[in-house]
């Protein structure tokens, strides 16, 4: 969640030697933009979220798409022109409930950030947020 990706992408690991992709199955990119291109490689199951990519290459199964800027289109089965699986691409987010998140501010004093709800989103949201201090938060640790 969040993130800010300068280049190039890559959701699995490529085992050079012998010339294959790792297993990887599963996984969630929200709220984040990456310059570069998204490969899913190995990938089986994986949802993007309000993002912003230069592209999305590849994929096994799977892959679904919402409010994602530059999200390949959808379709069913095989293509036999990029050899992709299928793709499911929603052009919006009807509703979007961030979970809170911890900062710190520029004079060292940690922040609870409460994202607001956005309905009909598409891309990124890196809105205003309701910022409580430190001392008014209550933490229980289990």
């Amino acid at each position: 969640r969040r993130l800010i990706v300068s280049n190039d992408l890559d959701l699995y690991e490529f085992h050079k030697g012998d010339l294959v992709a790792g297993f990887s199955s599963g996984g969630f990119l929200g709220n984040s933009l990456v310059k570069g291109s998204v490969s899913s490689g190995s990938q089986q199951q994986y949802l993007a979220r309000n993002s912003q990519v230069g592209a999305w290459k590849d994929g096994v199964w799977n892959e679904v798409f919402v409010g994602t800027i530059n999200a390949p289109p959808s379709h069913c089965g095989m293509d036999a022109e990029t050899c992709a699986k299928p793709f499911v691409t929603v052009d919006a987010a009807p509703i979007v409930a961030e979970k809170p998140f911890i900062s710190i501010s520029p004079t060292g004093t940690y922040q609870l950030n409460v994202p607001k709800p956005v309905q009909n989103l598409q891309g990124l949201d890196y809105q205003d947020v309701d910022q409580v201090g430190f001392e008014q938060v209550l933490l229980q640790i289990l």
